[in-house]
């Protein structure tokens, strides 16, 4: 059995516009979820921004025996900052953190 060439043309013409229809609402989707403008970092009400577009932030740190450790400024593209109160002072975290306070 031999399907007409108006059934194939018809079911092409429709099975086109469906996939033009699910682009668009993909598209629709993307605009209104995606981030538009300048971004504000913001963590736990402190400006993120700020910290990473210190010109400075590269160029010092404080050794664990308490010493001034110069470095020449780097540009970053991406900063992950922690807070750790416990590690320098922590049995089981205060070696580990030395060390890499040292390393860094």
């Amino acid at each position: 059995m031999f399907l007409s060439s108006t059934v194939v043309l018809s079911s092409v013409v429709v099975f086109v516009i469906v996939i033009l229809l699910l682009v668009t609402i993909l598209l629709q989707a993307k605009a209104r979820l995606s981030p538009s403008g300048p971004v504000k970092l913001n963590i736990n009400g402190d400006d993120v921004e700020s910290y990473v577009t210190n010109e400075k932030i590269g160029a010092f740190s404080i050794t664990s025996s308490n010493k001034y450790k110069k470095y020449d400024p780097e540009k970053y593209e991406l900063a992950i900052m922690m807070d750790c109160s416990q590690c320098p002072i922590h049995e089981d975290r205060k070696e580990l953190f030395n060390y890499y306070v040292d390393k860094h």
